[in-house]
């Protein structure tokens, strides 16, 4: 015998008996509230008294809010972690063609730290980073840069309310980076660790690495690519650099940067 019970929504029986192959089968609508569910699994002995080893056991799944489009077209996935709704993906909008595409290392190395520039970096999804600049568009009204009408590029403040919510910099980064299997080790998500990510909130942060900038003996190249992430935010911290937040594969903490403008970061925006 298997009971089953819901922190939202409904299921099909609250009780199921399993058959010859070991399967009890129910259906479960989830509820209207946005954020994680929870689906309680606890399975009896024969007699229906005695719960088995291991049991009850939890099933999550998450409610998200609906996708958003940008000024290209271009659709997100995004997720409700505590008050604030996040996409779920990496920003990808040149915002009509305003921002133009970098390519040379040695023309990224250039840039100076205001200057507006992307880079097109392929990962397991079309991942674009950006210079600072071109994350703040071409108005800086309300921090909105190149997010879609009614979103952000999250200031300083923004990351730290997830942050808390997530239970503080020890422990917020291994919830925001994707969960990694063996087949899935490599460059394009993150490398094996002792800290793999458990993706918990449906945040799902690749390490898609970074872009270095003018100052660095790199010039310009992609890196890091399996080992970081980082995020620009829209907080400055003083004329040629502004605060990011970056995550490591063999961490489960979230770090504080401060950073030259010139650096190629990802971007997540957050809704107003």
């Amino acid at each position: 015998v298997v009971n089953f019970a819901v922190s939202e929504g409904s299921v099909s029986s609250t009780t199921a008996t399993t058959g010859s192959d070991g399967k009890a089968n129910i259906n479960w609508t989830l509820g209207t509230t946005l954020g994680t569910q929870t689906l309680t699994v606890t399975a009896f002995k024969a007699g229906g008294t005695t719960a088995l080893s291991d049991s009850p056991i939890s099933v999550k799944t998450i409610c998200r809010p609906p996708n958003i489009t940008d000024t290209d077209g271009n659709s997100y996935k995004t997720v409700k972690i505590g008050n604030q709704i996040w996409m779920a993906e990496n920003l990808i909008n040149t915002e009509g063609g305003y921002v133009p595409t970098v390519a040379g290392n040695a023309a990224w190395g250039a840039l100076a730290d205001n200057n507006t520039a992307m880079g097109t970096y392929k990962t397991v999804y079309s991942n674009r980073i950006y210079t600072w600049a071109a994350a703040m568009g071409a108005t800086t009204t309300n921090n909105k840069g190149i997010c879609p009408t009614g979103w952000h590029i999250p200031s300083k403040v923004d990351f730290e309310e997830l942050i808390s919510f997530l239970g503080g910099y020890s422990k917020a980064g291994a919830k925001l980076k994707s969960a990694v299997t063996s087949t899935q080790a490599g460059t394009d998500y993150w490398l094996q660790s002792a800290h793999n990510g458990t993706n918990e909130n449906g945040f799902n942060a690749f390490a898609n690495g970074y872009r270095d900038n003018n100052n660095s003996a790199f010039g310009g190249f992609f890196t890091d690519a399996g080992y970081t992430t980082y995020f620009w935010t829209s907080t400055q911290a003083g004329g040629t650099q502004a605060n990011s937040f970056f995550l490591k594969n063999n961490s489960k903490d979230i770090f504080l940067g401060k950073h030259a403008k010139s650096f190629g970061f990802s971007i997540r925006c957050v809704k107003d």
